[in-house]
């Protein structure tokens, strides 16, 4: 098994650092250790391994339905196999009609709670399946503080940590952060880790990519609440990617870019670029693997000659900026006279995952192994220790 596997990731729940670790065919079979690094470990790390195929997981971000109507599961049942333009699609389910992005984003929402088909020639919509336990779990953890307190907590607590610095994170790292998946999930999406652990982990990195849109989509949701309330600063940023040679093998950086800098805005350009070129009248939602893949080739190629190949790729990561410090003691101060514990998320979590109609088609023994492995705060093994074992 060992030869199979060439790559592995680690992430830091703050992140600082996203290190994409290539071992060289020569090397022992000790396993190089890696702990993640802040800016001043960082410059460290490089000064110390920087004497000598990147894998970028998806991260596609979706907005919540700002008011989920109290019969949404019942209106869609009314019209599932129908037909219908926008406009009548919206009329039937008591939404507004929009336009433009607006209007894409309100789609994509959609698409959370049901199968929702686009069909072309002309434009019509058709709902193939509810899923009603969804509509049902989000209106009710909409409604419900107590969870929307943990959140508070945990980002306040790691606003403290960072010592007051905005927060560049990725999807997946945001579930790490509020501790809704373990160290195990970051494997679990990768198919060619999975396809070399053996065919008994070949379904998780299909089961990842529904739970973690749906944790994100949840996670997002209590985010945006906070904006709300100005206790955060929720919006994007971006991180450039470079590459290392050392003596223990391949490996590559990420480095946050400073918001509102000259290279914050250069990012923005190429970006912006990139996108015109590969995807053309791209505004938001899912792109096909062929389209994204061409859009992230095309991202290479103008970081190399952007940056003269000091960056060889970008990304958008979700940024999160806190108030001042004494604002931040005085809140967090507030929510610890009632802060439940942490494994009340982590529970959440794991029964959204074993319950959802989106993973009907995997058995609940299936569904059961995952979210043991991936979501549970203490799982009985971590995927790294089978890696280093086998190398």
């Amino acid at each position: 098994m060992g030869k199979n596997l060439k790559k592995y990731f680690w992430t830091n729940s703050c992140s600082y650092t996203v290190i994409y670790l290539y071992m060289n065919k020569k090397m022992s079979k000790n396993l190089l250790s890696i702990q993640f690094l802040n800016e001043k470990g960082r410059h460290l790390f490089l000064k110390l391994y920087s004497t000598g195929k990147r894998t970028l997981s998806k991260n596609r971000r979706r907005k919540k339905m700002k008011n989920i109507p109290d019969n949404l599961a019942e209106k869609m049942n009314e019209i599932k196999g129908r037909e219908l333009k926008y406009k009548n699609l919206c009329e039937s389910l008591g939404l507004p009609i929009k336009s433009s992005n607006s209007k894409q984003k309100q789609l994509e929402d959609l698409a959370l709670y049901c199968d929702l088909q686009i069909l072309s020639s002309p434009t019509r919509y058709r709902i193939d399946e509810v899923y009603e336990n969804e509509i049902k779990a989000f209106s009710k953890l909409n409604k419900n503080n107590k969870y929307q307190n943990i959140f508070d907590a945990i980002v306040y607590q790691t606003f403290q940590k960072n010592d007051g610095r905005t927060l560049f994170l990725s999807n997946t790292e945001l579930l790490k952060l509020f501790g809704l998946v373990n160290d195990n999930f970051i494997y679990s999406c990768n198919i060619d880790t999975m396809s070399a652990l053996g065919n008994e982990y070949i379904n998780f990195p299909e089961i990842s990519a529904t739970a973690k849109k749906i944790l994100v989509r949840w996670t997002l949701t209590k985010l945006e609440n906070m904006a709300k309330r100005d206790l955060i600063r929720l919006s994007s940023g971006y991180r450039l990617y470079s590459e290392h040679y050392g003596h223990h093998g391949y490996f590559i950086l990420g480095h946050n870019v400073p918001l509102e800098t000259d290279l914050d805005k250069q990012c923005m350009a190429l970006l912006s670029r990139a996108k015109e070129i590969a995807v053309p009248g791209y505004e938001s939602g899912w792109l096909s693997d062929n389209k994204y893949k061409f859009l992230n080739k095309t991202i290479k190629e103008l970081c190399a000659k952007e940056f003269d190949d000091q960056y060889i790729f970008l990304k958008k990561v979700i940024t999160l900026s806190p108030p001042t410090e004494s604002r931040i003691t005085e809140k967090l101060q507030k929510i610890y006279q009632e802060f439940p514990e942490l494994k009340t998320i982590n529970q959440e979590s794991y029964r959204k995952i074993m319950s959802t109609k989106q993973l009907d088609s995997f058995s609940g023994e299936t569904r059961r192994k995952f979210s043991d492995i991936n979501i549970k705060l203490e799982p009985n093994f971590l995927f790294k220790d089978i890696i280093k074992r086998d190398v």
